[in-house]
Parts: C-alpha cells; structure tokens; sequence
C-alpha cells in the first residue's frame, strides 16, 4: 500500500474522540515527555506504520514526497500517518505544513533521522563520565 492510502481513523483519533490523553500524548502536550524519539517520527507497531508530527502552528500537514495528507489529532498539534506494516516511508521525508494565518512551510521531520547517540553514550553523558 502506498502512504497516500491512508486509513483516516488512526488510534490517535479514537482517543481524542474519547478524550482521553494518557501516556506519551499526555507527557508530549504538557511538554514533560523525556524521549519524544519513541512517539514521533516512524515507527512500526501493533502491525502497522505511523509517523506522527507535533507542531502547534500547524493548521494542515502533509507528507512529502507524495502529498500525503497527515490527520490532524483535534486541535493538539499532533498529525498522524497510519499505513500498513510494510509500507515504505521515504527515509528522509518532508512535512509541508500551513500556519494559521496561511503561510505555507515545508521542512524536514527532526524525528525522522536516526539516533547518533547509543543508549550507553547517552548515560554517561547523563551521569557526567562520558570521556574521550
């Protein structure tokens, strides 16, 4: 399935319908969440692959190449892709995005890189003994 083939009703959807922010959305939205790597950006789970976006400035996004419209989660800033298991996200995608007031912006996902970093180099940065 191509990405432009996107299921409209994403799990993110259904949530917001009941209103219920839980988890990482929670902790993205109050800006507490530490690792914001392990919701945004492409990931693959439960079967299926996402890629979510934050940007409260955004009115309208879409994923580039492609034109592929992300759905917007309410009024929240978060947008969401839902496709398949197995479909192929382009590895250094493009959001275009339009503000509120109609300025049109395009700009590479920062989520959409891989980590540099390993998780041991990332303690012990954090405990302060990450040494050359």
């Amino acid at each position: 399935m191509h990405p432009s083939q996107q299921t409209t009703k994403t799990p993110l959807i259904a949530m917001m319908r009941s209103k219920q922010y839980t988890g990482d959305i929670a902790r993205l939205l109050e800006a507490r969440l530490h690792d914001p790597c392990r919701f945004l950006g492409p990931h693959v789970d439960g079967g299926r692959t996402y890629i979510r976006i934050f940007n409260p400035h955004a009115r309208s996004a879409t994923l580039m190449p492609g034109d592929t419209p992300l759905i917007p989660v309410g009024e929240t800033g978060l947008f969401e892709w839902c496709g398949d298991e197995g479909d192929l996200v382009p590895p250094l995608y493009r959001i275009r995005w339009s503000d509120r007031a109609g300025g049109n912006h395009e700009q590479h996902d920062p989520y959409a890189f891989p980590r540099l970093l390993k998780h041991e180099d990332l303690w012990l940065f954090a405990q302060g003994t990450h040494h050359q």
